[in-house]
């Protein structure tokens, strides 16, 4: 059925529900070839669940990202492929500019850049796992929340230093 539906009745059907966003037209034209390599996954592997545990998360969140993988999706980068295997099921760490921002040289200083690397975030996030028992998952949505706009809004673009409670821990010059 969604093979069929045109890509702006997709698009309309969205806004509808409000449910559109500035990507929406993008995405539903990105649809169909997205489900195509779904069915070649499925084909492939057997199945859905059998791709994403093939191999380490960090490397289906590549081949799900990179634009030289056959199994590329369409509108989908590094975070977002992280998103979906959390959404299926999959412990790892989604790293978008909060966590990059947060363990970046200028806050929690465990990277040497003002972004932490995607790798330095999967590693810092796997070690604090490691240490606390927590899921990766859990320490993304931590992070996330406490840096987000909207929801902690401590350590956002511009941060609340001054009412931090892991001020301490901070290197963001005072």
């Amino acid at each position: 059925m969604l093979l069929q539906t045109s890509p702006i009745d997709l698009r309309e059907g969205l806004f509808k529900l409000k449910c559109g966003n500035m990507s929406t037209k993008a995405q539903m034209e990105a649809l169909a070839d997205n489900i195509r390599t779904f069915q070649n996954i499925e084909q492939e592997y057997g199945s859905i669940d059998a791709f994403v545990t093939s191999g380490p998360a960090a490397i289906i969140a590549q081949k799900l990202s990179d634009p030289a993988s056959p199994y590329k999706m369409k509108m989908l980068g590094g975070a977002l492929a992280w998103e979906y295997l959390r959404y299926v099921g999959i412990d790892g760490t989604k790293p978008d500019r909060h966590l990059r921002r947060f363990f970046g040289s200028e806050r929690m200083g465990t990277s040497d850049h003002f972004l932490a690397t995607m790798d330095e975030v999967y590693e810092k996030v796997a070690k604090l796992s490691e240490e606390t028992g927590l899921y990766k998952v859990e320490i993304d949505h931590l992070i996330w929340s406490f840096s987000a706009d909207g929801y902690g809004e401590m350590c956002t673009a511009t941060p609340r230093c001054g009412i931090c409670p892991i001020r301490k821990f901070c290197k963001k010059p005072q």
